[in-house]
């Protein structure tokens, strides 16, 4: 992944995590990990269970963990969710995706649907975004 890219979803993060403030929600987001190698140096991801990048808990105890994306597919992101998933029961996982109208569309994991299938992430809602 390309220094341009990783910055642009760090800032995505950002943006998500400071929203989440603002509503009064305690917010921690994975830090990327730097390893040096001889000469060189590494980012290797630092996710939550490998594949959140936010945790919030929000003023009445909910628990969420979130996936901030700016792909247009994140299929490959609930590929790695699939275990977590399965074991869903007292906390709310969210991905959080950027898309190019300058909006932000939120899904909730619904614990009813067959994740198997690819289902089970219903759009909560969609909020403007200051470019």
């Amino acid at each position: 992944m390309t220094n341009i890219r990783i910055k642009k979803g760090q800032r995505f993060e950002k943006w998500v995590a400071e929203f989440l403030r603002k509503r009064n929600h305690i917010v921690d987001i994975a830090h990327r990990k730097v390893i040096r190698i001889g000469d060189k140096y590494i980012f290797k991801g630092g996710d939550f269970f490998g594949c959140f990048d936010l945790i919030s808990i929000s003023a009445e105890g909910e628990i969420t963990f979130i996936q901030a994306t700016t792909h247009k597919d994140w299929k490959k992101d609930i590929e790695k969710m699939k275990e977590i998933l399965r074991r869903q029961n007292s906390y709310e996982i969210e991905i959080w995706q950027k898309v190019e109208s300058g909006k932000v569309k939120v899904y909730r994991y619904n614990q009813y649907q067959d994740i198997d299938r690819d289902k089970g992430f219903e759009l909560l809602f969609e909020v403007g975004r200051r470019k």
